[in-house]
């Protein structure tokens, strides 16, 4: 797909010139035009390259759209926004967690929180942070922290309605004394949500640091046994936002 449009790999720290950029993942893909004619263009090589494989476009999946549009990829929206007084250009590429995907997790965190009522906490707490930690570390890589923030927030409001529930007739004060502590090691100035008897705390969305994802080297494949050291130190920077026994059972199979 790349050769058919004349796509050229980049060099380490820099970008190859050719007239269209591809992002692929799976059968998922966007290409990067210059303007709507050369899109069109790009969306013909396309359907000719696909046609003798017995593959075409989808048209109701397929959209040209201009960036300052933007559009939701994998779970993320792109788009250009104005940045008149600090940029060259006047507009900046942010990648943000979409709408849609905001909205899938809270439902996904409110099933849970529903789901429990009347739970100890600690069980509410070990089933909630698997999704927390999943979803703050796919988006990480972008444009996040405010929408972590707002996350936070949002639970908060959650683990209070949870607390009205399991004791209705204590104080706010008595709640917060007995369920918010210093539990993370991590974070030993951050008070957070959790069990003083196990010891077990909610993750924050906010406490995942935002982490740059860095580009593949021009056309290296994991499938390429000459890259294996290249893969293997990629694949243990990511190793390191998994829980500390999913680190230590992948450094075992590594």
């Amino acid at each position: 797909m790349e050769a058919a449009l004349g796509v050229k790999p980049n060099r380490p720290g820099r970008l190859g010139k050719s007239p269209y950029a591809v992002v692929r993942y799976a059968n998922d893909f966007i290409v990067l035009c210059d303007s709507l004619a050369s899109a069109q263009t790009a969306k013909g090589i396309l359907q000719d390259w696909l046609r003798p494989r017995g593959l075409t476009l989808s048209p109701e999946k397929i959209h040209i759209v201009h960036l300052r549009q933007g559009f939701d990829f994998l779970g993320c929206h792109i788009c250009h926004y104005p940045a008149p007084n600090t940029t060259r250009t006047g507009w900046k590429l942010l990648i943000t967690p979409s709408q849609q995907a905001i909205r899938t997790v809270r439902a996904k965190l409110k099933h849970q929180w529903q789901q429990l009522r009347g739970y100890p906490v600690r069980v509410v707490i070990r089933a909630l942070n698997p999704l927390i930690r999943g979803w703050a570390n796919y988006y990480r890589p972008y444009v996040s922290s405010a929408v972590f923030r707002r996350l936070d927030r949002w639970m908060y409001i959650r683990q209070w309605r949870y607390l009205r529930r399991q004791h209705p007739s204590q104080s706010r004060g008595w709640c917060y004394r007995h369920y918010w502590g210093l539990f993370d090691p991590k974070h030993p100035q951050s008070s957070c949500f959790g069990d003083r008897t196990s010891g077990v705390h909610l993750l924050k969305f906010s406490q995942f640091s935002i982490q740059r994802h860095v580009l593949v080297r021009g056309t290296a494949s994991m499938d390429n046994p000459t890259l294996k050291d290249y893969w293997q130190h990629r694949q243990a920077k990511s190793v390191k936002q998994l829980t500390p026994s999913r680190q230590d059972r992948m450094s075992t199979l590594t």
